[in-house]
């Protein structure tokens, strides 16, 4: 009877991940584990696993799954031009892997070995044992508004309002993809876009929105639209629009030049998450950098963010300018700069009064304007008589 079998399956494994993202990345590093087990043992992942659990409850020695995860991390850190992988709709060999994504890759199938393997071995020697890369700390370069625009200049007609909403509300390229018509009320002040908790990765649900300028390409997009269909995309897999968008944008970004990548792991420097990183600077620019990751639901800044939601219209609609980039409005947010503007504003009060009094004077008969020889008015008064 199958309830009564007590080992999960891998698809079981998979679903239980969580997000469909989190899920898409475990299916992701298993099927890099097949390829590095394969390749190095002759073997599938799973029976690799199956071996290790029968030999380590034998005489409870799990160095040897230890060893297993550190040859891995070495084949995930090397090129593998053999096999032949399909990477953003294009097959290709595989390179080696970012640090990062090979830590996530670990992650996984550290939680398969623990599973699907049933083994229950020291998190003191795992952590002690098991060699993971470090990751790089590189500033990363921002994504500025002018290279915006010209991104949504040369984007296609369905392209545009998407661009401009992701600049706008912070949104992942994923959660933008689940987007319904109903989740938007255009009428809202500022428009006002309902992120679903099964929509976002931290499995939260919270409330964005877009700016002036972008309301109205969203007007034309939602116009023809019903309340439960998708917005930005007719796929209803999320996995499948994700790479659609990244393969329409990299196709952009080679036409508009900007091809530069990051030394450290040969990523782009300009990409769809690069809108994202947008929001969250302007809006830590206008008010805080708390502030600004929060809005974007950066999960270690959630709370401040909840604690600004009743007042969250309020601030958006004062930090919107920061946010533009066709409409060219200076923001004042300088304390010295204010002080400076009203000192100027009181001196053009007093020469207004200043005038006020001569001319009341010359039409009283009590003065006269004389002209100097340079062109300059002069009042002077006139004897009392």
């Amino acid at each position: 009877m199958s309830y009564l079998v007590s080992r999960i399956t891998r698809e079981e494994f998979i679903k239980t991940r969580g997000a469909e993202t989190t899920q898409s990345n475990a299916r992701v590093a298993l099927n890099m584990f097949d390829h590095f087990c394969q390749g190095t043992y002759g073997k599938s992942g799973e029976e690799i696993v199956l071996d290790l659990e029968l030999v380590c409850k034998q005489d409870s020695n799990y160095d040897r799954v230890f060893k297993l995860v550190n040859n891995f991390i070495l084949w995930l850190g090397q090129d593998h031009p053999e096999l032949r992988i399909n990477m953003c709709n294009q097959i290709m060999g595989k390179p080696k892997n970012h640090p990062s994504t090979v830590r996530r890759y670990v992650s996984s199938i550290r939680q398969f070995l623990e599973e699907f393997g049933q083994m229950e071995y020291s998190e003191r020697r795992y952590k002690r044992l098991v060699k993971l890369p470090k990751v790089i700390d590189q500033e990363l370069e921002p994504f500025i508004a002018n290279q915006i625009r010209e991104f949504v200049d040369t984007a296609t007609r369905k392209r545009k309002p998407l661009y401009m909403t992701l600049k706008d509300s912070g949104m992942r390229i994923g959660e933008a993809m689940q987007i319904k018509r109903s989740d938007i009320d255009l009428e809202s002040n500022p428009v006002k876009i309902e992120i679903r908790a099964e929509y976002t990765k931290t499995k939260q649900s919270r409330t964005t929105f877009v700016t002036r300028e972008t309301k109205p390409f969203l007007v034309r997009l939602l116009k023809n639209l019903g309340d439960n269909d998708l917005v930005f995309t007719k796929n209803s897999n999320v996995n499948q629009s994700v790479n659609t968008e990244e393969t329409l944008f990299a196709r952009t970004r080679d036409r508009l030049g900007y091809t530069q990548r990051y030394s450290h792991n040969n990523r782009f420097k300009i990409n769809l998450h690069a809108f994202r990183a947008f929001t969250a600077t302007q809006l830590a620019e206008a008010y805080s950098e708390e502030f600004g990751h929060g809005f974007i639901g950066h999960k270690g800044y959630l709370k401040q963010y909840i604690r600004n939601k009743d007042q969250l219209a309020k601030k958006y609609l004062q930090a919107e300018n920061y946010l533009m980039i066709y409409e060219s409005v200076e923001v004042v947010d300088s304390s010295e700069k204010v002080k400076e503007l009203e000192g100027e504003i009181w001196k053009t009060q007093q020469l207004q009064q200043e005038l006020l009094r001569a001319l009341s004077l010359v039409d009283s008969g009590h003065a006269k304007l004389k002209k100097s020889p340079d062109g300059e008015l002069h009042v002077t008064l006139l004897p009392a008589t």
